[in-house]
């Protein structure tokens, strides 16, 4: 709970990488941190039934276990590797 409460001061901006967790519905952005928290219950040997977090803005999310599919990083590297694989994608696709 302490991460939590910690996070819930606000994300304050400024943070180049963070994660994005994926239900079925909705996806958030997560600290690094926050990742870790969510990912340490979902590691746990009897994983908790509600995971609970905070996201960049502040906001807090509760989530059943099984509802989460997907955490991912996002660094500014990975970002920018998409960028440059959609652009050529999109030039190659005009080129039809």
């Amino acid at each position: 709970m302490q991460v939590i409460e910690e996070a819930q001061s606000g994300w304050g901006g400024g943070h180049e990488e963070w994660f994005v967790v994926y239900t079925g519905d909705c996806s958030w952005l997560v600290s690094t941190e926050m990742a870790r928290h969510i990912e340490r219950a979902l590691d746990a040997r009897r994983a908790p039934r509600w995971v609970t977090f905070v996201d960049v803005s502040g906001a807090r999310v509760r989530l059943l276990s099984g509802a989460i599919y997907c955490i991912e990083q996002s660094s500014p590297a990975q970002r920018e590797a998409w960028r440059r694989f959609h652009r050529a994608r999109q030039a190659e696709d005009r080129s039809w």
